[in-house]
């Protein structure tokens, strides 16, 4: 399980206490000769205290003391002769330390005071391999920033013995710098990802070593129109997993080597869905206004750790513009109003008990803590951001053509996720519908031509570029999909107008200053493999001529589990890319390669 790291200074004092205990009595010094025997002036830690040292080893989640305790099965257990019988065993699940020992300094006066004198010598038991213990980062930790500090201490290491650190594996690792009392601390910088840590410690064939794995990541912000993440720019490739929540219910399992595949394709965002408003279909998460289930809730918690575990990062959407998975049709219901006709909707856009529900539902899950991992789903950089609806069309619920009644919606929504996910990017969800041609110039006109105006001209009552400027608004999204637009024609064809629907966009956000990501879906039917691919292929040219933000292809199938969906395609690493059955995977690898340059 990923936690958050602890704060450093108390952890630290969580282990002093622990090992120093209370003592009435402690010696001031200023040499080693004002203290008794077997106790010496501490200069650091302690200054100007007698201090005598307690050597520990690790023993699963604790640190036992050598020569009182024994380590059985991750639990110290007192030896028989163990001296005074004082329990010395120490939580090591304390976070990552900054200065903490396992060769503990733990306060003792003068004249017997505070100290475990008595304490045995170790037998003798011929020479004995160093030990290392790394008190940072923590095992398990996610961390925020790049620059990670690794701390720790090399015990039973004699002179002409050397440490180093292997980052992932890579041998033979760099050399680590062992200062007093044979301890270390070095930087490195780390990109996001998940990492190990091993540091090794050896002398004429006697060798220890020890392992953390941390997460790194960073939240990705916007400016001046492009995303960025730790002051580089964030242009990426990823893939739409619309099913990622059926299978987290049905094959919970499978999730993991599913996000693995993704990214071992290239892909680094996944665009899924964060809602399924059906009441009582096996992976619902809200039943009724409120009343959300824990098989949804925990589905989700799993997607989002094992996001992180995989390296990837999530677009989660927050509701359906459509009927498919409840949407404002099932707002409606729950309202006992009508939802059979189109114009039955501006019920749930307008103000009123519906919109209330679902800004509800909204602050619940944006606030709600992942029990795999504690973290807030607001504090997760895994989360990319929050769309708001999935690809609306509200053709016929309104009587003009102005936008009016999707913009007001957008506005009263948005503040909910500024307010509780100040640090996660947004989106309407808006898959491109327009209320006046003339903003999009040549490509406005090529549309036109292939009689698309309708797509532009607020037939379907979304006004895209006013959308845009809502505040809270971080990024635009545009779908390109030609059942949803209405495209027809041969490969040529929908490649072209695909690229004209693109520019037409690109130039309103990067005028905006707003990055964009498009969606891209292909049915199988209709078209060939080699026709999907060359379509595919000209958008990926468009986006990398255009300089844009990102490109999502779905629908990402869990191999074996393909769901029926015209537009599904999936991969398994191992097999051939360039596969007919595989579809994209090769374009993909190409197009995530090309922008790693």
């Amino acid at each position: 399980m990923i936690r958050p790291r602890l704060d450093p200074k108390s952890a630290l004092l969580a282990l002093l206490v622990a090992l120093t205990g209370c003592s009435d009595a402690v010696a001031p010094c200023s040499t080693d000769d004002d203290c008794r025997q077997g106790f010496r002036c501490d200069t650091t830690l302690y200054a100007g205290e007698c201090v005598q040292s307690i050597y520990v080893i690790r023993c699963g989640e604790q640190l036992c003391a050598y020569g009182r305790e024994m380590c059985s099965n991750g639990e110290c257990l007192p030896l028989a002769d163990g001296g005074t019988g004082r329990d010395m065993s120490v939580p090591f699940d304390v976070g990552p330390l900054d200065d903490a020992r396992v060769e503990a300094d733990v306060s003792g006066g003068a004249g017997g005071q505070g100290g475990f004198g008595g304490m045995p010598d170790p037998p003798d038991m011929g020479p004995e391999p160093p030990s290392v213990v790394i008190t940072a980062p923590f095992d398990g930790s996610v961390l925020f920033d790049g620059a990670v500090d690794v701390i720790g201490q090399v015990f039973r290491l004699e002179d002409g013995g050397s440490a180093r650190l292997v980052i992932d594996g890579l041998e033979p690792g760099q050399p680590l710098e062992l200062i007093e009392g044979r301890r270390f601390e070095t930087t490195v910088q780390l990109p996001p990802g998940l990492h190990t840590l091993t540091v090794v410690a050896g002398l004429d064939g006697l060798e220890d070593r020890e392992t953390v794995s941390i997460r790194v990541d960073a939240f990705v912000e916007v400016r001046d129109g492009r995303f960025v993440q730790d002051e580089t720019p964030y242009r990426f490739v990823g893939v739409a997993m619309p099913d990622l929540l059926d299978v987290a219910v049905s094959d919970p399992e499978a999730v993991g080597p599913l996000l693995m595949q993704a990214a071992e394709m290239g892909a680094t965002v996944i665009r899924t869905r964060a809602y399924d408003d059906r009441p009582f279909t096996p992976t619902v998460i809200q039943q009724a206004p409120g009343e959300l289930t824990q098989t949804g809730l925990e589905a989700l918690d799993l997607i989002i750790e094992q996001a992180g575990v995989a390296g990837v990062k999530l677009l989660l959407s927050l509701g359906d513009g459509g009927p498919t998975y409840g949407g404002p049709p099932q707002y409606l219901n729950w309202s006992a109003l009508p939802a059979a006709d189109p114009e039955d909707w501006q019920a749930f856009f307008g103000i009123g008990l519906p919109r209330e529900q679902f800004k509800a539902y909204v602050r619940t899950i944006i606030t709600r803590v992942n029990a795999r991992t504690d973290l807030p789903y607001r504090d997760d950089p895994s989360i990319l951001g929050w769309i708001v609806l999935d690809d609306l069309d509200a053709v016929g619920v309104y009587m003009d053509a102005t936008g009016d009644g999707v913009s007001q919606f957008y506005a009263d929504v948005l503040p909910v996720i500024v307010a509780n996910a100040p640090r996660q990017l947004i989106a309407s969800g808006d898959a491109g519908f327009d209320i006046n041609p003339q903003s999009y110039n040549q490509a406005g006109d090529t549309l036109r031509q292939a009689g698309l105006v309708s797509l532009l001209d607020g037939t379907h009552q979304i006004g895209w570029l006013r959308n845009l400027r809502l505040d809270g608004i971080d990024f635009a999204t545009l779908s390109l999909d030609p059942l949803l637009l209405g495209f027809a024609g041969d490969a040529n064809t929908l490649a072209n107008l695909g690229a004209a629907w693109i520019r037409g966009h690109a130039v309103i956000a990067a005028v905006e200053q707003r990055p964009l990501v498009m969606t891209a879906r292909l049915p199988g039917s209709a078209l060939s493999v080699d026709a999907r691919r060359q379509i595919v292929q000209a958008w990926f040219d468009e986006m990398l001529s255009l300089d844009l933000a990102g490109l999502l292809v779905g629908d990402f199938e869990a191999p074996g589990q393909m769901t029926g969906r015209d537009s599904g395609w999936s991969w398994a690493p191992g097999s051939d890319p360039a596969d007919p059955a595989n579809v994209f995977a090769a374009r993909i690898m190409a197009f995530a390669a090309e922008l790693m340059r």
